[in-house]
């Protein structure tokens, strides 16, 4: 009797056992691109948060005013 693709081929689609084991194998094309995603995030939200500490009007020098801004 022949063996179907996915009984022959499971060894790479199951969870392995222990605490620091990593998911099965085509999980692991997603981490690259949700490390990326999360960096480019992050990166975007403290460059956010830098220039709103700043008063700036586009063409001259911006001014370090802190947290004046917001303590309205």
């Amino acid at each position: 009797m022949a063996m179907g693709f996915w009984r022959s081929n499971r060894s790479g689609l199951h969870w392995p056992i222990g605490p620091l084991a990593l998911p099965s194998y085509p999980v692991r094309f997603l981490f690259p691109g949700i490390a990326l995603f999360g960096t480019t995030i992050a990166a975007s939200a403290v460059q956010s948060v830098w220039i709103g500490l700043h008063d700036r009007d586009g063409i001259g020098a911006k001014t370090w005013i802190g947290s004046d801004d917001y303590r309205e």
